[in-house]
């Protein structure tokens, strides 16, 4: 039986494949499971916030450039592949340093490059981009976040946020955390096992 289910194989014509993840960097490691679910569910949904929500920013209602900017931050952090916890953490750092606008100094004075800008009141002192593009601040801004939280994995939200930025009011992020959580929900990102326990 086998030998003839073996003949019946060879005579087929060959088959063409392909398979496409193996032309993707593929995540190893103790978080490639996380890695992995995040990527199914960028892959598998569409993400945005609502036009028509009923979500606050420090107790406000959110308005629509708020919510661009916000949605261009969960953006950012969703094409990094980064768990849900890190966009909470994203959206609670830009509501405390900046309410989720995007503002220019006030009257800058003195060497600019020492002024706090954009949501994430960056230093380009500090080697922060400081650019007031969204993308690239928000960028840097996950990048350093991850690394920390790779390395530190049980740090809470606050104080991991405040590892990022260096703030002079570090239990000042821990306030935002429910509007960032409903933020991110109504984004498209809901919890998951692996951010459940943090």
């Amino acid at each position: 039986f086998a030998l003839r289910l073996l003949r019946e194989i060879k005579e087929l014509p060959p088959i063409p494949y392909v398979i496409q993840e193996l032309t993707k960097v593929q995540p190893i490691g103790t978080q490639a499971a996380a890695l992995s679910v995040n990527a199914t569910r960028l892959h598998n949904k569409n993400f945005g916030i609502p036009k028509v929500n009923d979500l606050t920013v420090k107790n406000f209602p959110m308005d629509e450039e708020q919510r661009r900017n916000a949605e261009i931050v969960l953006d950012t952090g969703s094409s990094m592949v980064l768990p849900r916890k890190d966009l909470v953490m994203g959206i609670m750092c830009v509501i405390q340093e900046r309410t989720l606008r995007n503002l220019l100094p006030e009257k800058p004075q003195g060497d600019v490059s020492r002024q706090s800008v954009g949501l994430f009141q960056q230093i380009k002192a500090d080697g922060w981009p400081a650019s007031r593009d969204v993308t690239t601040d928000a960028h840097e801004f996950f990048a350093r976040l991850a690394n920390i939280v790779a390395n530190e994995p049980n740090l809470s939200y606050t104080a991991a946020i405040q590892s990022v930025q260096h703030s002079a009011f570090p239990n000042a992020y821990a306030r935002h955390r429910t509007e960032a959580e409903r933020i991110v929900a109504a984004y498209g990102c809901v919890d998951n096992a692996a951010d459940a326990n943090n």
